[in-house]
């Protein structure tokens, strides 16, 4: 395979004007494209268990809040506990991302990526197993609510119990989608007909030669690296009219997508339809929203010059604004050898979006909770939570997008 990376990088002139995707399939042999084949089916296998996984949590979750209010007689706390525990997850996600790295240093990465999935299936068994222990089953078939939040299938054990469980499991998570993003076909293709092309061999197999220092040291040095990442990136967007306009574009966007499905979905679901598990419909729905706008990226990736004017539409604009920064900020140096210029800025916004969403989310829950206490009903606090902040940062996102220079063109361009 990297033989023939390097070939084709020697001859990359004689592939101008073909297809590019016929180009990249004769870069792999049967086996690799049988091995790629394998690779994706297992990737959407996992996409799907995760997706059920969360969802499950999260409406479990719900209908247990709701529960122990009207156990208790008092007010509910639902939403206010359910954004604190999406929020510490997400959180829990960077620090298994950190983790992991010293891990993938001194292991194979099959072998950490196994553990992983091991503690992750734990983390998931072990929920089902308290349920069972403290008198859950599977909800019959026959069963009918005898009364409102009647869930007397559930076990009887805390319910705050799982944000400990979900905080581990985003633990794991973060685990497996650093390693997942590291080995996967994209790494291959970038390393193929991004790097390689542009390095000499030298460069690309240059050999560290470092000792290895224990996992702890290497923990320390990750959690700093990751902070000082966090300071260079936030110095880069803040000094640079070209990266500023970031902030909203690509942390609040991320933070309103994530609050639209892990937020509002479940609060439509629970308090209108009277029916949390149709939180996943909803985001079903903005899942092949998401597929629909990368396909209209994929056939228009050549005519649209920036991500901008994508953002202006709002269609797509994850995958193009991603594409972006790569393409802008992989040739940027920085003086520190151990971080990049990306990697830096993607973990500042990232960061931000973060903090902002577990701060935010059990705030703006914890006052749902409270308009519905006093009127039965979370219309009133939807103008707020949804259309006011929604519509703020809707319009502070197209704001933004005419910061860059020559943004005001029509198909602008950001080089």
């Amino acid at each position: 395979m990297i033989n023939k990376c390097f070939n084709f990088s020697e001859n990359k002139n004689n592939y101008h004007g073909k297809n590019i995707i016929a180009t990249i399939w004769y870069l792999f042999s049967g086996r690799e494209k049988r091995n790629i084949l394998i690779y994706m089916i297992g990737l959407m296998l996992y996409k799907f268990g995760l997706e059920a996984f969360n969802g499950s949590i999260v409406s479990l979750a719900t209908n247990r809040y709701d529960r122990d209010a009207y156990d208790s007689g008092g007010s509910a706390h639902t939403f206010e506990k359910v954004g604190l525990l999406v929020g510490l997850n997400q959180a829990c996600q960077c620090i298994g991302s950190i983790l992991i790295a010293p891990i993938i240093k001194h292991w194979q990465t099959r072998i950490a990526l196994s553990i992983s999935i091991f503690f992750f299936a734990l983390c998931t068994a072990l929920l089902m197993i308290i349920d069972a222990v403290t008198g859950g089953k599977i909800k019959p078939s026959y069963f009918r609510a005898m009364y409102e939040n009647d869930y007397s299938y559930y076990g009887n054990y805390q319910t705050n119990i799982i944000i400990p469980i979900y905080c581990i499991t985003g633990i794991t998570y973060g685990m497996i989608e650093l390693i997942r993003r590291i080995s996967g076909v994209t790494g291959a293709l970038t390393t193929g007909l991004v790097f390689i092309p542009h390095i000499s061999n030298d460069e690309f197999f240059e050999e560290n030669q470092n000792i290895k220092r224990n996992y702890f040291k290497s923990l320390i040095n990750g959690f700093y690296l990751f902070g000082k990442s966090i300071y260079l990136g936030g110095k880069i967007i803040f000094t640079n009219r070209k990266y500023i306009w970031l902030i909203p574009c690509y942390s609040l966007e991320f933070y309103v997508h994530r609050y639209i499905e892990n937020g509002i979905a479940p609060q439509i679901a629970k308090r209108y339809f009277q029916n949390s598990e149709w939180s996943q419909i909803i985001v079903a729905g903005s899942n092949f929203g998401e597929f629909l706008g990368a396909i209209f990226v994929f056939f228009l990736t050549k005519k649209i010059r920036s991500p901008i004017i994508l953002l202006r539409l709002d269609s797509g604009d994850d995958i193009s604004l991603n594409a972006d920064m790569q393409s802008s900020l992989s040739k940027s140096k920085l003086k520190n050898k151990d971080i990049s210029s990306l990697g830096s800025v993607m973990a500042f916004l990232y960061s931000s979006y973060i903090i902002l969403y577990a701060i935010l989310n059990p705030l703006l829950g914890k006052y749902i909770d409270q308009i519905y206490n006093t009127n039965q009903t979370i219309r009133p606090a939807f103008i707020y939570t949804v259309g006011v902040q929604i519509t703020i940062i809707s319009i502070l996102m197209a704001i933004s997008t005419f910061i860059p220079r020559d943004s005001f063109k029509l198909n602008p361009s950001l080089k």
